[in-house]
């Protein structure tokens, strides 16, 4: 039931981010009609709205944030396996430790 909940709760909380997004997005193409051109490293645009150059740059630092987020995911993922392989060799250590100790006991 609680668990049920929390799907609502984080889903109503997505849709109020995306209403909050669209309201501000398009505050700022009805506020920013000017064109501009965008220089970069001695390339440059066509002339384009301000607001369009201002949405490009954020859906692409949105991409490039997920892409660096990934990234960092795969490597926690690949450590954590790597710590998980670990920690099994040293269990099995540890058992032919006891074993071998449990030995010298009995003879």
């Amino acid at each position: 039931m609680f668990s049920q909940l929390k799907k609502i709760a984080m889903f109503l909380v997505f849709l109020l981010l995306v209403a909050f997004l669209v309201v501000v997005f398009s505050g700022i193409i009805i506020s920013n009609p000017q064109t501009v051109v965008v220089s970069f490293w001695g390339w440059s645009s066509p002339s384009i709205s301000l607001s369009m150059a201002l949405f490009a740059s954020f859906w692409l630092g949105c991409c490039l944030t997920v892409v660096a987020a990934l990234i960092m995911a795969l490597r926690l993922s690949f450590h954590s396996k790597s710590l998980e392989r670990k920690v099994v060799r040293r269990e099995r250590e540890l058992q032919t430790l006891r074993v071998s100790a449990l030995r010298g006991l009995s003879s």
